[in-house]
């Protein structure tokens, strides 16, 4: 159990600092870490920190950029985090992943690495694509490709097919 003072401390600092307001919200609230309301995420920051760090340093060592999936934490705060350390970006699986995260500020470069198959889908993403920086998708069928480009021309958004893999026809 943690103490009420080294909650309410870490919270405090946290806040202080400005950087993790959104994790120290709950903590701030309760006053031990034994009133928070189930289910709780509770996350030792220095750990986090040490690990965002220690990450992004071995992966730069060998050249290499990171692209952090979201779906080991989903939670925006800590994205900015890998980011802030170096990360090229975010790799999300689903497109509502991609609005939460835009809406929440994260919004320079993103990899969605699922197949966007359907009209309302599309639709989404070429919203999407008005709203990120940089927004790449993966994909392995040209229907697909045909769905999501004519979701893109009734949107007015340019997309570009990377055939790096040679997966696709001309």
């Amino acid at each position: 159990m943690t103490s009420e003072a080294s909650v309410a401390g870490r919270a405090s600092n946290a806040d202080t600092c400005g950087r993790y307001s959104a994790l120290a919200m709950e903590f701030q609230k309760a006053k031990l870490a034994s009133q928070l309301d189930t289910p709780a995420v509770t996350i030792l920051l220095d750990r986090l920190e040490a690990n965002i760090a220690r990450v992004q340093r071995v992966v730069a060592s060998h050249g290499v950029a990171l692209r952090p999936h979201i779906k080991t934490h989903k939670i925006p705060a800590i994205a900015k985090m890998q980011l802030a350390a170096g990360a090229a970006g975010i790799t999300c699986q689903k497109l509502g992943e991609v609005e939460v995260f835009v809406d929440e500020g994260v919004d320079d470069d993103i990899l969605i690495t699922f197949n966007i198959v359907g009209d309302t889908k599309a639709e989404r993403l070429a919203a999407l694509a008005k709203r990120v920086r940089h927004l790449s998708v993966v994909l392995d069928n040209e229907t697909v490709a045909r769905g999501i480009s004519a979701a893109a021309r009734r949107a007015g958004v340019e997309i570009l097919f990377d055939r790096v893999r040679h997966r696709l026809r001309p």
